[in-house]
Formats: C-alpha cells, sequence, structure tokens
C-alpha cells in the first residue's frame, strides 16, 4: 500500500550563499533544465504518476528557491549601489558595515543570501542600532521568516498551539519553522525607526 509521508523538517541542502547575479541566473537556468530532464527521464523509466509528482515536487522547490535567491542576489546589488559611505537618515548617521548573511525560511524551503549593513554613527559607549536597506526595500521583517510563511503560521498558531501549527506546516513546506521561530518573538521592522537594537 502506499503511503503518503510529510516532508522533512531539515535544511535543504542547497542553501548556500549566492552572491553574484550571474551564479544566481545560472542556478535558475540549471534548476529549469533540470525539470525538463527530470519529466522526460521519469517518461522513460515509466515511472508511476506518484513517483513523478513526489520527485516533481522537490524539483520545483529547488527551482522556486533558485529564483527567490536570484531575486534577492539582484535586489542586493541595486540597493548596495544606491547607498554611499555614509547615510543620513532621520536626523541619524549609518555607516556602510560588511555584507552579512542570513537564512531566510520561504514556502520553498531555506534560502541563504548577503545584504550589506548600515549601522548607526554613535559615541563610545551607545549601543549602536543598525539596518539592512535590503530587508526594508523588501519588507522582510527581523524574523527569519518570509512574508507569507510567517503570516500562514501566525494564523495556524491562533487556532492550535505552536507545536501543532508547525505540524501541520511541515505537510507543505519544505523546512517548517523551528520552534520559537514564530508566535513566541514579536515580528521588528527592518528600518531605521525600529525602536529594537539590532
Amino acid at each position: 500500500m502506499t503511503t503518503i509521508t510529510k516532508a522533512r523538517l531539515g535544511r535543504n541542502g542547497d542553501a548556500v550563499v549566492i552572491d553574484d547575479v550571474d551564479t544566481a541566473r545560472e542556478a535558475v537556468r540549471v534548476h529549469a533544465a533540470g525539470l525538463i530532464d527530470f519529466a522526460l527521464g521519469q517518461a522513460d523509466r515509466r515511472a508511476t504518476f506518484l513517483a513523478f509528482e513526489t520527485g516533481l515536487i522537490a524539483q520545483v522547490m529547488a527551482l522556486a528557491r533558485a529564483a527567490v535567491v536570484l531575486l534577492l542576489v539582484t535586489s542586493e546589488q541595486r540597493e548596495s549601489a544606491a547607498l554611499e559611505a555614509r547615510v543620513v537618515l532621520g536626523g541619524r548617521t549609518f555607516r556602510r558595515a560588511p555584507a552579512q548573511s542570513r537564512s531566510l525560511l520561504t514556502w520553498f524551503g531555506v534560502v541563504r543570501y548577503q545584504r550589506t549593513y548600515l549601522r548607526e554613527v554613535v559615541p563610545v559607549g551607545t549601543q549602536a542600532r543598525g539596518f539592512h536597506p535590503l530587508d526594508a526595500a523588501l519588507g522582510l521583517l527581523a524574523d527569519r521568516l518570509s512574508p507569507v510563511v510567517l503570516a500562514i503560521a501566525v494564523r495556524l498558531a491562533t487556532r492550535m498551539s505552536f507545536g501543532e501549527a508547525r505540524e501541520q506546516l511541515g505537510w507543505f513546506l519544505p523546512t517548517a519553522p523551528r520552534r520559537g521561530g514564530c508566535g513566541t518573538r514579536r515580528a521588528t521592522c527592518a528600518t531605521p525607526s525600529c525602536p529594537t537594537p539590532r
């Protein structure tokens, strides 16, 4: 008898940081070509539809993650090019700091990307705040969840315990939010007007 199993809860193996547009574009091309090869190969092997569909899900998710990375890399390049060494916003001065990597849990799985960080220039001994212009431009919150995953997780968590909501998400997402990934932290904004330190 055929059984249906939910997606694994670990990270996808392709969560590496790509930081240039050409490499990201090529990754999308490779995954798209892989989909064609996969479909033709399954037909040649006379695979069952169950085997095809199960394998196709992983292939499509990988292509979608590659497309998300392409968007993030291209957007970071645009945002970074528009920044001066020092930026003044709302009367506060920020300086460019080294780029930082981030894992983002999307509907398609975990993606990794790098983004420029702007750190506030403050007197010694004062805690500096900062923000990532890319995250602010794209509307990404400080949580490591995409807006869609966060909204669905929060909606589920209003109807059941977080543990149950996480288990339900595990049926549909390649990687479910980790314990405390949402629901226990308040969402924080990614702009310099945030009262919370980064």
